[in-house]
């Protein structure tokens, strides 16, 4: 074992065991009596003597009105959470191979070596990492750290890994599960084709039973079978999970999943009948290769198809499962497990963009840029929602790890399967309706920064680049949005007709009662109305527009309109209705989250970033609140002008709300987010330090010079 590895895990063993003001000491750095502003950067904090740049960063973390730390204890989870994440950050930071220099000037060859190196340096402190709290937060740091970097460890312990644990038998778990643990194999996701993506039953490839030879042959039977943008597949993975459609004597039996070598693992060649290649340049995470994949009649052990819910026999006879809809069981785990990108790409780019605005003055006044209305009103929105989106991802992901311990009777494997049509749903509309938001707020975030956000070296544009896939990858948005409404859709005529629906889903039984319930022409709205009043303005727009396009649509089928026909129709409508209720389900699980809350400072500042969003949220569907004559103008009104003052409220506490997001230096990556305010002399210096920024560049001679050596013509 590598004897830097165990320095590391000696470090953190020693951390892990100290007493917590011990820990603090290390990672934190105190400026007021009300507010300890994180720091887990502690090796780079500056030396210098504070300028004014670093004067105004400390006096808006004066203004804190609640304990930063405590905050970031919500954030993440625990104190015990923040405790780790701070380890992990400290950990990262010493190690050369994560702390890589001069990220944004890698060449892709220089990214993937570095990336490589990195990997292998993940297995070894995996092994050695007895707290699972704490590598836990390795892999999230790591995740912020460098996209491609994450995305790599996450294609093989999330996809590759959980598609095995979630889809095969105990049998076959216990048959690969050691050799992923410790990297002997790598692994990835065969699902995206050529020409298909989210409508996974029109995927081509196929898995031929063989029952002679005991065996499935897998097979790209057109130039559009072709598997593509799979990560790792490019130039490391040497097995995959593949679906396919498996085809018995003739009969489709629908698609499953299979496990496929692709490289050996001794020297890195393919398989006989696999051909596989990168995908090339991409617009950000050029670290990850991802690749395409031909299968020509490659055979496999029948063994190797994943048989937890459907079996193929020795004979051939196959074995449906209970659910046909558990196939799709382990994109679950993928879509909510794979928003915690979403949550950390926002909370650094507002970071970064909040610090810079704090510091930077423009203006016949000089004003602080933070000042402005047009930037405060940009900005304090973004983190409200990042808030809110931080509390239902918590949320969603403590009820998946729990649903997924639900397979060892048969009695939890009801619950399972009665679970996951609802989170299913939630998840997919979560993905959309939260990774379009965010990505309008990630570029928000750039034009906060002005010219310096179109620098590299400031991060935002690369977070742009890097989050572009969360709303294509994984599911095409536009696709989830659908699948969430299909089952608000189905939920409602379950519902109207007596029978089972979800619990959280009870207030559709009495569709009359609810959309009776309108609010009062005479509510004023103001900073101290209840945030259940427009959580309820939402629960009520969205069941009166989902009854509806219910009722469009029931009366195109009923005039004879083909039924593919009328969705396309209404599809407006059916992704408002997926809208509404995921942020009416986000922003309620915030509303918990926040009266659990316990500490009055922190419960206030939390209260008011949920009344902001909530305020947002019903602002933003403003049209239809009108249309449907739920407010009027004069409400629309109040609520536009109440919509500037709660962010202006919250100006002055923005700083140390994005200080409790806790992220590092040096996984900002952003001189012009510095934590100690020395913005620009870090970015002069970061400048300076790029290649080529002095002397006279090589082409110089043979095409500059010969305009400027010329001889004039008049």
């Amino acid at each position: 074992m590598d004897r830097s590895v165990s320095r590391l895990n000696r470090i953190a063993g020693h951390l892990a065991s100290s007493a917590q003001p011990a820990v603090d000491a290390v990672f934190s750095c105190p400026t007021s009596s009300a507010s300890t502003a994180p720091s887990p950067a502690a090796d780079a904090l500056s030396t210098e003597k504070p300028n004014a740049e670093m004067r105004t960063l400390s006096a808006e973390r004066q203004k804190a009105k609640f304990n930063v730390r405590k905050v970031t204890h919500w954030l993440h989870g625990s104190e015990e959470a923040t405790k780790w994440m701070e380890v992990a950050a400290l950990l990262l930071q010493r190690d050369p191979i994560f702390n890589y220099q001069h990220y944004y000037d890698l060449s892709r060859p220089e990214h993937r070596a570095t990336i490589a190196a990195a990997v292998r340096r993940w297995f070894e402190l995996k092994t050695t990492i007895k707290d699972p709290g704490l590598l836990r937060a390795v892999t999230s740091m790591i995740n912020a750290l460098d996209p491609s970097l994450g995305m790599k460890i996450y294609v093989h312990e999330v996809l590759f890994r959980e598609s095995i644990w979630i889809q095969g038998t105990a049998e076959q778990w216990e048959q690969w599960k050691d050799d992923i643990f410790h990297g002997r194999v790598l692994g990835c996701y065969a699902m995206t084709e050529l020409g298909h993506s989210s409508f996974l039953r029109g995927l081509e490839t196929t898995a031929t039973f063989d029952v002679e030879r005991d065996e499935f042959i897998i097979h790209s039977p057109t130039v559009t079978a072709t598997k593509v943008w799979i990560g790792m597949a490019g130039q490391t993975a040497t097995h995959t999970v593949a679906l396919a459609q498996l085809m018995i004597n003739g009969e489709n039996h629908g698609i499953h999943w299979f496990i496929v070598p692709l490289r050996r693992c001794d020297s890195g060649e393919l398989m006989p009948g696999v051909t596989a290649g990168d995908i090339g340049h991409k617009t950000a995470r050029n670290g990850l290769d991802n690749g395409w994949i031909q299968f020509t009649h490659v055979r496999v052990p029948r063994t190797n198809m994943l048989m937890k819910w459907a079996q193929v026999s020795r004979n051939g006879e196959f074995t449906a499962p209970s659910n046909p809809a558990i196939s799709y069981a382990s994109l679950v785990g993928e879509r909510i497990s794979g928003q915690e990108a979403l949550y950390t790409t926002l909370a650094m780019a507002c970071t970064i963009a909040i610090r810079y605005g704090a510091i930077r003055r423009q203006g016949p006044r000089d004003e602080q840029v933070l000042d402005y209305q047009t930037h405060y009103t940009a900005l304090l929105p973004i983190v409200a929602g990042t808030y809110t989106f931080n509390s239902t991802f918590r949320r969603m992901s403590t009820v998946w790890q729990e649903m997924s311990k639900l397979q060892s009777n048969e009695d939890d494997m009801k619950v399972f399967l009665a679970e996951i049509p609802h989170l299913h749903a939630i998840a997919a509309g979560m993905k959309c309706w939260w990774g379009w938001w965010a990505a309008e707020c990630l570029e928000l975030c750039r034009r906060c920064m002005g010219g310096h956000g179109y620098s590299a070296y400031n991060s935002i544009a690369d977070l742009i680049g890097s989050f572009g896939v969360m709303t294509t990858g994984g599911g095409d948005n536009v696709v989830l949005g659908q699948q969430h409404a299909r089952y608000l859709l189905s939920t409602l005529q379950r519902a109207v007709s007596g029978k089972r629906i979800h619990p959280e889903m009870s207030f559709l039984r009495d569709l009359p009662s609810l959309l009776a319930n309108q609010i009062s022409t005479s509510q004023v709205f103001s900073a101290v109305t209840p945030v259940e009043v427009y959580l309820d303005a939402l629960k009520w727009l969205m069941a009166k527009s989902l009854e509806a396009v219910a009722g469009v649509l029931s009366q195109l089928l009923a005039d004879g309109a083909d039924p593919l026909d009328g969705w396309n129709s209404n599809l407006d409508s059916l992704l408002a209705c997926s809208r509404f209720h995921t942020f009416l389900v986000s922003l309620d699980h915030f509303r918990e989250d926040v009266q659990k809350q316990s500490s009055p400072a922190e419960r206030e500042v939390l209260r008011d970033l949920l009344r902001l969003f909530c305020v947002n949220r019903v602002h933003q569907e403003m049209s239809l609140f009108l249309e449907y004559q739920y407010l009027t103008p004069a409400q629309a009104k109040q609520i536009r002008l109440l919509s500037v003052q709660l962010a202006k409220d919250l100006r002055t506490q923005v700083v140390s709300l994005s200080d409790a997001f806790n992220y590092p230096d040096f996984v900002l990556r952003a001189p012009m987010g510095r934590f100690d305010g020395d913005i620009y002399r870090a970015y002069l210096d970061t400048m300076k330090a790029a290649p080529q920024c002095f002397g006279v560049p090589p082409h110089w001679k043979s095409s500059v010079s010969p305009l400027t050596n010329a001889k004039h013509s008049f």
